[in-house]
């Protein structure tokens, strides 16, 4: 069974927190920032760990950029059209609701693909908060 933790990104600050705890029920996160204060949920972003890890051994949440590289050929669909997409691929991690599962998403296509995580060497490289430059496709 797979390890249930978050982190958060404050709005405010910018800056990235552990989560101590969810208080739902209130809407509340607390965070082990100097204080260990709890805060009103609107305040964050937050982003479910995974279960996995990069090659660096960092720990992979929803909403980071991961790079994926792969030994194989990839195409995907950019702007209605299927090309051959580079060695490696910057992608999104996200929860696909309808595979219930984490799923890496193009960010230069629509394209959502259900991954065997375990075929790609990857490394975070980022995420949507903190890096919205990678978030910015470069040919």
């Amino acid at each position: 069974m797979r390890e249930i933790k978050f982190r958060a990104y404050c709005k405010v600050s910018k800056d990235m927190f552990p989560v101590l705890s969810l208080f739902l029920d209130e809407a509340m996160v607390q965070t082990d920032n100097d204080e260990y204060s709890v805060y009103d949920i609107n305040n964050f972003e937050l982003m479910q760990y995974t279960g996995l890890k990069d090659t660096n051994s960092n720990e992979i949440y929803h909403g980071d950029i991961v790079r994926l590289f792969d030994s194989q050929e990839a195409w995907g669909d950019v702007d209605g059209e299927f090309v051959k997409l580079p060695t490696y691929t910057d992608v999104i991690v996200v929860w696909s609701q309808i595979d219930l599962g984490w799923r890496a998403k193009y960010m230069h296509c629509s394209n959502l693909f259900s991954s065997n995580w375990d075929c790609y060497s990857m490394e975070v490289i980022g995420n949507i908060y903190e890096n919205p430059e990678l978030l910015k496709f470069k040919e």
